[in-house]
C-alpha cells in the first residue's frame, strides 16, 4: 500500500513537473517570439536584393502545452513605382507544442528534451491542385524541434504525385516522396540542408522527357561566409525527340564545391571564391532513329573549377576536364583533357583586361594560357592558347614610360592520321579496331580535302611531310607585324584579313 502510495505521488510529481515546466516554456516561448522572427526577417531582407519579405503575427494564444498564432508572410520586388500589393506567400495557422518533452514529439516517437515542437500540414486552401493530387491529403507537412541549446531541425516532406498519363496536363509529372532536413545552429551561425529523392520524372510533351534517380544533396553554412555542395545522382535521363530524336543517358554523377558567399544590401549575393569537382561515371548519346547507330559513350568525365578573387577587383583560378575514353560502338576514339589558367583578369568585364587600358596599380599583371588535346594510337590533336598584358610602367635609357605591351599566341597542331583513324573507326564502329589499309584509305581523302579547301588559306599551314593542318600565331602590341607560321605580315593586313574572313 505504501509502494502504491509512492509510485502515485512520484507520478503526480512528474505530472506537476511536466505542466509546470509547459507553462514556464510557455511564456518563454511568448516572450521571445517576435523579436526571433523580427531577427530571422531581417536576415532574410540583408541577404538579397530582390524581394521586400514581411513576416507578421497576431491572434497569439498559449495555452499550457500549447500556443497558437496566425502567421502571415509576403513578398514584393524592390522595384521602382510598384504600385501593386505584396503577394501572400503564407497564410495560416501555427501551433506550437512546448517542451521539455511535447506531446506531438512524443507521439512521433521523438523522446529528446526540447524547448518547443511546431507542426505544419499544407491546407487544401493552400492549393486545392496539389491537395487532390496527393489524394486528398497534404501535399507537404513539416516538423520543426527547437533544443534549449538553440539547436534547430526542420523535416519536410512532400507527397509521391503522378500525373503523367493525366489528359488535363500537357505537361506531366512522376515524383516519389521527397525529403528535407534543415538543422541550424543558431549560436554557431552555421546550419545545413539535405534533400532525398528516390525518383523524379518530368514529361515535357507526348515524347520529350527528363528523369532521375536517387538525387542526394547536402548543403553546409560552415560559419565565416563558407558554404559547402555536395550531390550525388544515380541516374539522369534527357529524351528530346520533338526537334533532335536524342535520348541521353548519364550515370553517377557527383560533386562538390566550397563556396565563399558574402552579402550586402546593395547588391545581394556574391560569390568571390569557389572551387568545385565534377565526376560523371559514363555519357551515353543515342541518336533513335529508323536506322539507329551505335551509341556514343564518354567514360569518367572530369570537371575541376577553382576562381579566387582578390582585393583589386581581378581574379585568378583554373579550370580542367578530362575525358577517359570515348567510344563509339566497338571503337575507343581516344581521351583528351582541358585546361585554362588564369590571373590578374578583371572580375567585372574580363575582356576589358586586354583591349581596355588598365590603371597599372589596379592590374599590374594579366595573363592566361590554355590547353586542349585529344589523344587516340595514332597522335595528338593539340591547340595552345596564351595571353600577356603587362601593365608594369617601365622606362627606357632616356627614363620615358614605356608603354605596357600586350602578347597574344595561338598554336594548333592537327595531324591527319589522328583524324583518318578516327574516320576509319566511326565506319567501322561494330569492329574492335581498324587495319592499316583502312587508315590509309581516308588519310588519302582527308590529304585531297585539305589541298582542295584550305591549301592557299593565309592563316594555316599544310605540312607536307607531317601530313597535317598547323597554325603558329604571335600577336605583339608594341610590335607593327604579327608572325603568322614563322612569316611576318603587316600588322593592318592581318586586321583586314581577320575582317575578311
Amino acid at each position: 500500500m505504501k509502494k502504491s502510495k509512492l509510485a502515485i505521488g512520484f507520478v503526480a510529481l512528474l505530472a506537476i513537473g511536466y505542466v509546470g515546466s509547459s507553462w514556464y516554456v510557455g511564456n518563454k516561448i511568448e516572450k521571445e517570439l517576435d523579436s526571433q522572427l523580427i531577427n530571422i526577417n531581417e536576415t532574410i531582407n540583408g541577404y538579397q536584393n530582390q524581394y521586400d519579405i514581411s513576416i507578421k503575427t497576431s491572434n497569439y494564444q498559449k495555452n499550457i502545452f500549447t500556443s497558437k498564432f496566425h502567421l502571415t508572410i509576403t513578398e514584393k520586388p524592390r522595384i521602382e513605382y510598384d504600385v501593386n500589393e505584396p503577394k501572400t506567400v503564407f497564410d495560416d495557422d501555427i501551433t506550437i507544442h512546448h517542451g521539455p518533452f511535447p506531446m506531438a514529439a512524443l507521439i512521433k516517437g521523438n523522446f529528446v528534451p526540447q524547448l518547443a515542437w511546431i507542426e505544419y500540414e499544407m491546407t487544401e486552401k493552400d492549393n486545392p491542385t496539389l491537395w487532390k493530387l496527393a489524394g486528398d491529403k497534404p501535399f507537404i507537412t513539416a516538423t520543426m524541434g527547437i533544443k534549449f541549446s538553440d539547436y534547430v531541425v526542420t523535416k519536410i516532406t512532400t507527397k509521391a504525385l503522378n500525373t503523367i498519363d493525366m489528359p488535363q496536363f500537357k505537361e506531366g509529372i512522376d515524383i516519389s516522396e521527397g525529403n528535407i532536413t534543415i538543422t541550424s545552429d543558431l549560436n554557431e551561425l552555421t546550419s545545413s540542408m539535405s534533400i532525398k529523392l528516390d525518383k523524379l520524372r518530368y514529361k515535357i510533351d507526348q515524347v520529350s522527357s527528363i528523369s532521375l534517380s536517387n538525387l542526394k544533396v547536402n548543403l553546409e553554412n560552415k560559419g565565416d561566409d563558407i558554404v559547402d555542395l555536395n550531390s550525388n545522382v544515380d541516374t539522369l535521363t534527357i529524351n528530346a525527340r520533338s526537334s533532335l530524336p536524342v535520348q541521353i543517358d548519364i550515370d553517377n554523377i557527383s560533386s562538390s564545391a566550397q563556396y565563399t558567399i558574402t552579402f550586402d544590401p546593395i547588391n545581394g549575393a556574391n560569390i568571390p571564391n569557389y572551387q568545385s569537382k565534377m565526376n560523371i561515371e559514363k555519357l551515353k548519346t543515342t541518336v533513335l532513329s529508323f536506322n539507329p547507330q551505335a551509341p556514343f559513350v564518354f567514360n569518367n568525365i572530369f570537371f575541376k573549377q577553382d576562381v579566387r578573387s582578390n582585393p583589386n577587383n581581378s581574379t585568378e583560378g583554373s579550370y580542367e576536364a578530362n575525358i577517359e575514353s570515348f567510344n563509339f560502338g566497338k571503337q575507343n576514339l581516344g581521351h583528351g583533357e582541358f585546361k585554362f589558367n588564369f590571373e590578374g583578369v578583371n572580375t567585372q568585364n574580363p575582356f576589358e583586361s586586354l583591349f581596355i587600358e588598365q590603371n597599372a596599380s589596379d592590374f599590374s599583371k594579366i595573363q592566361w594560357d590554355g590547353l586542349l588535346n585529344w589523344h587516340n594510337a595514332a597522335g595528338d590533336i593539340i591547340a595552345n592558347t596564351s595571353a600577356i598584358v603587362d601593365n608594369n610602367l617601365s622606362t627606357d635609357d632616356n627614363n620615358n614610360d614605356i608603354t605596357p605591351d600586350r602578347m597574344l599566341s595561338y598554336n594548333i597542331q592537327i595531324p591527319f592520321k589522328v583524324l583518318a583513324r578516327m574516320w576509319a573507326q566511326t565506319e567501322n564502329y561494330n569492329e574492335t579496331d581498324v587495319t592499316d589499309d583502312m587508315i590509309a584509305g581516308k588519310l588519302y581523302m582527308i590529304n585531297l580535302i585539305a589541298k582542295s579547301k584550305i591549301k592557299d588559306h593565309p592563316l594555316i599551314s599544310i605540312d607536307e611531310d607531317k601530313q597535317g593542318i598547323y597554325m603558329d600565331l604571335k600577336i605583339k602590341q608594341s610590335d607593327s607585324d604579327v608572325i603568322i607560321n614563322g612569316q611576318k605580315m603587316n600588322k593592318n593586313d592581318f586586321n583586314r584579313l581577320i575582317f575578311s574572313l
